[in-house]
Formats: structure tokens, sequence, C-alpha cells
């Protein structure tokens, strides 16, 4: 996409903000008054969402019923500090303020 957005207006994309740019943690984080430690960023893609979290200092968790799976999660360098089998483990983590 950022290829053909350079190529259609000949200029050169000078920051990308979206999946793994901790910009939008960082955004995210301001906006809603909370710091990392308060946090845990939740996904499915090792390579983007649990990258992002880790470069923003946030725990991390994946879920094994989106993109990754087991079998990928032993393979990769990116490893989440937890992992969940369903999205439905994550009832447990909810904490209303």
């Amino acid at each position: 996409m950022i290829a053909a957005i350079e190529a259609v207006t000949t200029k050169k994309v000078e920051l990308i903000v979206g999946k793994p740019s901790p910009l939008i943690i960082e955004t995210a984080l301001e906006v809603m008054g909370l710091k990392p430690d308060d946090c845990i960023l939740i996904g499915d893609r090792l390579e983007t969402d649990i990258k992002m979290g880790k470069e923003s200092g946030i725990a991390t968790g994946i879920v094994l019923t989106g993109v990754t799976d087991e079998k990928t999660l032993k393979e990769s360098s990116i490893y989440p500090d937890f992992i969940f089998q369903s999205i439905a483990d994550l009832q447990d983590l909810m904490v209303w303020r």
C-alpha cells in the first residue's frame, strides 16, 4: 500500500503509524491516561500485535484462534507474555474501573 501511495504521489512516505508502530500505543495511552504497566495488548499476530506491544513496554498476549497457531508460536523469535487458547479465556483478565 505504501509503495502504491509513493508511486502515485511521487513522494516518499515520511512516517508510518500503522502496526507495529509504537506511535499507536503512545497515542492510545495518552488519550486514555494510562501507563504501559496498566495494560496488556492482546492480538493474534506475532509480527504486528505482539511486536508492537513488546516495543512499547506493554505486556502482551496472543490468542491462538486467529492467525498465529502453536506451531508458528514455537518457531517465532517474537514471544508474548501470555498465551490464550481462545478469546473466551480473556474474560478473567477484565478489570472494570
